[in-house]
C-alpha cells in the first residue's frame, strides 16, 4: 500500500515512538512521511531514501520562557487555529495525490476519509483547571470523528496515561484501540555503569531551559552523569568534571545509554 504518515513535531518524542511503526510498515509498503522541524530531521536521518518526505509546518507551540503555559495557550489559540488551517490546506494537497492509508501521530491536519484515516494519540483528554476540561474533551472528540480509529499507545488495563486516555466521555469505546507501549529500545545485557542518564527533549524554548538547568545542577549529583540534549542537527559532545554531554544520540546510542543507566531523568 501507499501510506502517508504524519508526525507531530513539538520535540522528537512523537518521531522516536513512530520509528518502530514506520520500520514495520516499510517491510511491505511505500511510506511517505509528513512532518517538520527536528522531528522531520530525525526521521530523515534514520530512514534516509526509504521514505518520501514532506515538510509541512505544524501548529505553533505556545511555549515561552515563563511558567504561564496555560495563559499563553489561551492567548495563542487563534494563531494555533490559523496554523492548523494552513497546515490542513497543504496536507490536503498532498493527500489528493492518492494514498491507501493515512496515519497521523497527533497531526490533526493529516486525514483523508474516516474509512482510511487513523490517529495515534496518548492524550484524548486534556487535564485543565477552571472547569474547561469537558469543553476541550468535546472539541478533541469532534476532531477524532475524522478518523476510523484512535490508536492509543498504552495498555487498556494498568495504564500509564490514566485519565488522559481512559474513561472517556465523548469518544466511543469502539473507536479506541489500545496498542501497548511504543518504543524502539530493547533490554541489553550490559553493565549499569552510568549513575544518572538525563534525556532532554520537548519544544523550544523550554527544551533549552531544561538543558541549561540539568547542566547547572549536574554537579550536585554523585557519580557518572550523562546528558543527551535531543538536538538532531548538532553533533556536539564534551566531557567535564560533572558530566558527559551529547547534543544527540542515535537510536543505538540511546538504547545503550538507557541500559547502562541506574537512574533515568526525562521530560514527560
Amino acid at each position: 500500500m501507499k501510506i502517508l504518515f504524519g508526525v507531530f513535531d513539538w520535540g522528537i518524542g512523537h518521531a522516536t515512538r513512530d520509528i518502530p511503526l514506520i520500520a514495520e510498515l516499510l517491510k511491505s509498503n511505500e511510506v511517505h512521511v509528513l512532518s517538520t522541524g527536528r522531528a522531520l530531521k530525525l526521521l530523515k536521518s534514520y530512514f534516509g531514501s526509504k521514505c518520501t518526505y514532506y515538510d509541512v509546518p505544524s501548529v505553533y507551540p505556545p511555549y515561552t520562557k515563563t511558567r504561564f503555559f496555560q495563559l499563553m495557550f489561551a492567548l495563542f489559540l487563534p494563531k494555533m487555529i490559523n496554523n492548523l488551517r494552513h497546515a490542513r490546506k497543504r496536507s490536503r494537497e498532498i493527500i489528493a495525490t492518492s494514498f491507501d492509508k493515512v496515519i497521523s501521530d497527533c497531526r490533526y491536519d493529516v486525514y483523508d476519509t474516516p474509512d482510511n484515516s487513523y490517529l495515534i494519540n496518548h492524550q484524548v483528554r486534556f487535564k485543565t483547571p477552571f472547569g474547561v476540561e469537558k469543553i476541550l474533551e468535546k472539541a478533541l472528540a469532534s476532531r477524532m470523528q475524522k478518523y476510523k480509529y484512535v490508536l492509543v499507545p498504552d495498555f487498556e488495563q494498568h495504564s500509564l496515561s490514566g485519565r488522559l486516555s481512559h474513561d472517556l466521555r465523548y469518544v466511543g469505546r469502539d473507536k479506541i484501540r489500545y496498542i501497548g507501549i511504543l518504543s524502539h529500545l530493547k533490554k541489553l545485557d550490559v553493565a549499569e555503569d552510568i549513575d544518572y542518564f538525563i534525556s532532554v527533549s520537548g519544544p523550544e524554548p523550554q527544551r533549552t531551559i531544561l538543558q541549561e538547568k540539568m547542566v547547572e545542577l549536574s554537579g550536585q549529583l554523585e557519580g557518572k552523569v550523562v546528558i543527551a540534549a535531543g538536538i538532531p542537527e548538532s553533533k556536539t559532545t564534551r566531557a567535564c568534571a560533572s558530566h558527559e554531554f551529547y547534543s544527540f544520540l542515535n537510536r543505538e546510542q540511546q538504547e545503550v545509554m538507557m541500559n547502562r543507566a541506574k537512574f533515568i531523568i526525562g521530560r514527560p
